[in-house]
């Protein structure tokens, strides 16, 4: 499900390409979970704040996932995994927090090899 008040009602499909594809819109986490098919897994942060951090009502609707059993995959400048609070919450629910801007140890790097060009995969405008 994808959650986003403002269109609540409607199939993601529709929205995006006027296809229906099955995705329904909820106007929050509590719905997107009653409507879901099985349990969602990942919580994925899509939005871009214009001041790059989390506003408290984006907070809560984070910790409520996490609550829920769900890992966060957040794209934001702001790392949650260095956020106290959110490290406790996860720990606590059992989930993990992915910080995808977050750069990996120098010894984790590789050279580009090109096979990502390779992988037939739908690209998708977030």
């Amino acid at each position: 499900a994808v959650i986003d008040s403002t269109k609540a009602g409607r199939d993601a499909g529709e929205y995006l390409d006027k296809k229906r594809n099955g995705i329904p819109i909820c106007s929050s986490l509590e719905e997107a979970i009653r409507v879901s098919k099985v349990k969602p897994q990942y919580f994925i942060f899509g939005i871009a704040p214009s001041n790059a951090f989390l506003q408290a009502g984006e907070r809560e609707i984070l910790k409520k996932a996490m609550e829920a059993g769900m890992h966060i995959i957040n794209p934001l400048q702001e790392f949650l995994t260095e956020d106290e609070e959110m490290v406790e919450l996860a720990k606590k629910h059992g989930v993990t927090i992915r910080d995808i801007r977050k750069p990996k140890p120098k010894k984790e790097w590789k050279i580009f090899t090109g096979g990502i060009f390779q992988i037939e995969t739908p690209i998708v405008a977030v």
